[in-house]
């Protein structure tokens, strides 16, 4: 910066320092930074739990299951449906893949905690007077921030730890989640 001013402060026929001197100075002169002031990044308070789930939710019971991105999104979709009949719901309506965080950035406005209980309410909304059942979705004491008391304020009625695509692979885990949610079996 300080050699481009110094050209365009020499006179236009001469282009370089005149002396080696000169140049050397040039370079070792502070260089006035302009900074613009930076926009106030609010810290985050609580940790923001990285989330992939989606909510099925059925006239008597809702499912709220973490999706894996290693397993074809349509196995995981048709094994909760299955699960939901099961328990003799004929229908369930899904409400679509949720994400969490929605920005690569953790304090970007939008990505707080707050405003994924703001985004799980609405998606809960339907749930409302059903049994939940959560599948893959870790208790508060284990993940620190997930768990979907803490994320959304329900209290499942049944809190089963593996995914669907771990159901998906294990028939062990299948019988544990069928001794789990038998009670809820409408007649």
């Amino acid at each position: 910066m300080a050699n481009l001013q110094a050209l365009m402060e020499s006179p236009a026929g001469d282009k370089r320092p005149s002396t080696p001197d000169a140049a050397v100075q040039s370079a070792k002169a502070p260089v006035a930074e302009t900074t613009e002031p930076a926009v106030p990044v609010a810290p985050a308070t609580e940790p923001v739990p990285v989330l992939n789930l989606n909510v099925w939710v059925g006239e008597r019971v809702a499912l709220v299951a973490g999706l894996s991105s290693d397993a074809s999104l349509r196995l995981q979709q048709t094994l909760a449906t299955n699960i939901l009949r099961s328990l003799g719901e004929a229908s369930a309506q899904s409400h679509g893949n949720l994400r969490w965080p929605v920005f690569n950035n953790l304090r970007a406005p939008g990505n707080s905690l707050t405003d994924l209980r703001a985004v799980m309410a609405h998606v809960l909304a339907g749930a409302e007077g059903r049994k939940v059942i959560a599948l893959g979705v870790a208790p508060a004491e284990e993940s620190g921030a997930g768990g979907l008391q803490h994320i959304a304020g329900i209290e499942p009625a049944i809190a089963y730890p593996h995914t669907l695509a771990e159901l998906a692979v294990s028939p062990t885990l299948k019988r544990g989640l069928w001794q789990a949610i038998k009670a809820l079996a409408g007649p």
